[in-house]
């Protein structure tokens, strides 16, 4: 459960031979602390081909790279404390070619990373759970201000809260080819886009459910000041709170959705959205089917067209 190496500054050299781990069976790291640590490439603490990792009780401060796990079967980062952490290719975690990731009741504060993801970057996992975590003042340069996920087939993302993240696409959350994505109870608060998206940015996820979050003050100076959502099969859109969310230059002050087969949105409310040209607070275009049932839209604005929403494209909307 002890690991040595963690204190003042290490060169990469020496980190990798301390945590390297090979087709290890269990890893169990616990009560540890790790601080000003410095790798080149995101390595403070790697392991490869590892059946089933805990994480727990673990704080990462100040640290130059952070978690790179690949090729593992389980993982599980549970109560933890991520803060000042700076990556230049990937978040403070990084997991790779992973089947079961579950990160929960973590908190993940003022982490950066100069080009993907400032927390978390997932890539070709399985199934991904994030729970009960607390998400704040991330940057990325690039796209995924808290997290980024790709090619996996299940997110699942409840309970937790996203405020004043930051990056070019995704303020908050950045996710691509992934089948699956389910987020409940969630607050998404003050994150901001340089282009699309300024909470949440989803690309070719198959299947979306999105219930009882609330969405506010986000902001994308471009479309979808809330969320961006661009090709997707059904769209399920639940009990959720809309209010000052604002796209600068473009389209939906709080949604901006477009290739998608489905969607059904019900009891929502959306309030004091902007938007700088279509859609104050909802644009749809290429949109076969669209069914809003139960929802609540005032005082949104436009520059141009559809102070509360706008539609392109649309092959059948029923309200």
């Amino acid at each position: 459960q002890n690991i040595r190496g963690f204190g003042p500054v290490n060169k990469a050299s020496m980190i990798r031979s301390v945590y390297d781990g090979y087709d290890t069976f269990f890893v169990r790291i616990v009560h540890s602390t790790f601080t000003k640590n410095y790798a080149d490439y995101p390595k403070i603490i790697a392991f490869r081909k590892i059946s089933k990792a805990l994480y727990h009780n673990i704080s990462l401060i100040s640290n130059i790279g952070g978690f790179h796990v690949t090729n593992n079967k389980a993982s599980v980062f549970t109560r933890s404390i991520f803060i000042g952490n700076k990556g230049k290719s990937l978040g403070v975690i990084s997991v790779k070619n992973g089947v079961q990731i579950l990160i929960f009741n973590n908190s993940f504060i003022d982490n950066e990373c100069q080009e993907k993801s400032g927390a978390i970057h997932l890539d070709s996992t399985h199934a991904i759970t994030i729970m009960g975590c607390i998400v704040r003042n991330n940057v990325a340069q690039n796209r995924g201000g808290a997290l980024e996920v790709t090619n996996a087939k299940q997110l699942v993302i409840i309970s937790c809260t996203f405020i004043n993240n930051s990056a070019v696409l995704g303020g908050a959350i950045y996710s691509k080819e992934v089948f699956h994505t389910f987020t409940k109870n969630s607050i998404f608060m003050g994150n901001t886009a340089k282009e699309e998206g300024g909470a949440v940015y989803f690309h070719n996820s198959i299947n979306n459910t999105n219930e009882k979050n609330c969405y506010k003050s986000n902001y994308a100076l471009n479309s979808g000041g809330a969320i961006f959502l661009t090709v997707g099969l059904v769209l399920c859109n639940y009990q959720c709170l809309y209010e000052s969310n604002a796209a600068g230059k473009s389209h939906g002050g709080s949604v901006y959705m477009t290739q998608i087969n489905k969607l059904y949105e019900m009891s929502l409310v959306h309030r004091k959205c902007k938007s700088g040209t279509h859609g104050g607070s909802s644009y749809y275009s290429n949109v076969n089917k669209i069914i809003v049932v139960n929802s609540t839209y005032y005082e949104n604005s436009a520059l141009y067209n559809g102070g509360a929403q706008f539609g392109l494209f649309i092959e059948k909307w029923s309200m």
